[in-house]
């Protein structure tokens, strides 16, 4: 006879529902607690885990990356859930501390790590993978040659949409040049050697690569990169952001890459120089980008000589010689001070006696920006975002928005939204899921 008392049991593709959900929800804390409550749920809530490993968070990331490599030597399986894997350097302090207490010797834990090689191995099926160096700089030859060998497997792996490198000297150009298979490349501070033409072996993929960042890169690494996607028949790229350098000849290697057929795709272009130096464009110029959507810029208010919007007037008036298609432009505003408890009509009327000691958001250069969007070439032009780095914000909620849409009246007269937001800086380089968005 049936017990009138029966559990009921949900099916396993519900159960399995439910803990997708909690882990789209990235609440790993409940999915920790899921992996405890009962052995059904493991596997799943692994799965959800592990699929983003990021050991570039915590130090000392030696420490942290070895009690992964030991974990993942125990349980191979977990290997198979990570899509996405950063591996990030301890800085020169952290590593002098760390390696007086292991006796390590080299200025690189990562490439004096005898198990990374065994450790990339149990990850078959990464989508982005991001590997980042100390500020020393790594020789590419210095890296050992199985750790060397296990880091091409990485980047030869079927599944990988992304790279991310950092730090790293006399990098292969054929390696290089293998990244257009990719959806995603991002670039700090890597040099090769470059050689024309490329290894035809490396220029048989087809090209995928939608999204460039490019920071602190040197021309050699720029051209060999555009050399490698001349190739292709159909360009790819959709996105370029640029951090540029004080390298000699780094704006003219970008803008021969503008000009070139790579770049007739392009629908996102970002310039976002260091908040501290002043940057020029040099002789780059946007105008041969026809099919540009949305522009961003990195603008810095630290007392200078020049306008904080030089450059950025600069760029965008090279699209107004003739109608674009630019739908979005944001500016990303850093040490931008608002006076407290100011009447936003203030604001935004004309100071006779310069600007005000507690504040440095001077209407006359926001006026200029607002006067050239104007134009009739931005006729396609929906929206102006204003990014705010809440560290350096002084000011009241309240009175942010309405202090831009006065400073900018003609674009809030001609129906462009102007949106006003206070959030901090994501770095693209090291985006672990759904690179270059």
């Amino acid at each position: 006879m049936l017990s009138s008392a029966i559990t009921p049991v949900l099916p396993p593709e519900l159960l399995e529902s439910i803990l997708d959900e909690v882990g789209y929800s990235n609440d790993t804390q409940t999915l920790r607690a899921c992996a405890l409550v009962c052995s059904t749920f493991v596997h799943r809530s692994q799965s959800h885990l592990f699929r983003a490993v990021d050991l570039d968070k915590r130090i000392p990331r030696c420490q942290y990356y070895l009690r992964f490599h030991n974990l993942l030597v125990s349980n191979p399986h977990i290997g198979t859930y990570v899509r996405y894997f950063r591996l990030g350097d301890d800085s020169e302090d952290d590593y002098g501390r760390a390696r007086g207490r292991r006796g390590i010797g080299g200025s690189s834990w990562i490439a004096h790590a005898k198990t990374l090689p065994q450790t990339l191995g149990l990850l078959p099926r990464l989508e982005g993978f991001s590997l980042t160096f100390n500020s020393e700089m790594t020789d590419w030859n210095d890296i050992p040659a199985k750790t060397r060998v296990a880091l091409e497997h990485v980047f030869s792996l079927p599944s990988l949409r992304g790279v991310s490198l950092e730090f790293i000297t006399f990098f292969p150009p054929k390696l290089l040049s293998s990244f257009a298979r990719l959806k995603y490349l991002g670039l700090s501070c890597v040099e090769t050697v470059f050689t024309y033409p490329p290894d035809p072996q490396y220029t048989i993929y087809d090209l995928h690569l939608e999204s460039i960042f490019l920071r602190g890169t040197p021309p050699s690494t720029i051209s060999t990169i555009s050399e490698s996607l001349i190739f292709f028949c159909h360009p790819s790229v959709q996105k370029l952001s640029i951090t540029p350098t004080f390298e000699p000849g780094f704006c003219e290697t970008i803008n021969d890459l503008i000009k070139s057929p790579v770049a007739s795709s392009l629908t996102t272009f970002e310039w976002l120089p260091s908040v501290h130096f002043s940057s020029s464009i040099g002789p780059i110029d946007l105008s041969p980008l026809h099919n540009l959507r949305s522009l961003k810029f990195v603008v810095s208010f630290r007392r200078t000589q020049h306008s904080p919007f030089c450059q950025v007037l600069r760029l965008l008036g090279q699209l107004t010689f003739q109608p674009n298609l630019v739908e979005q432009i944001t500016l990303e505003c850093y040490f931008l001070r608002l006076p407290r408890h100011t009447n936003p009509k203030d604001i935004a009327a004309p100071q006779r006696e310069g600007r005000s000691p507690s504040a440095n958001l001077t209407p006359t250069e926001w006026h200029a920006v607002d006067k050239l969007l104007s134009k009739s070439a931005y006729r396609n032009l929906k929206e102006v975002k204003i990014e705010l780095a809440p560290n350096l914000l002084v000011g009241e909620d309240e009175h942010v928005q309405p202090v831009f849409q006065r400073l900018l009246p003609g674009l809030s007269k001609r129906g462009v939204s102007v949106l006003v937001r206070v959030e901090s800086r994501k770095d693209e380089r090291f985006l672990l899921e759904g690179f270059g968005q």
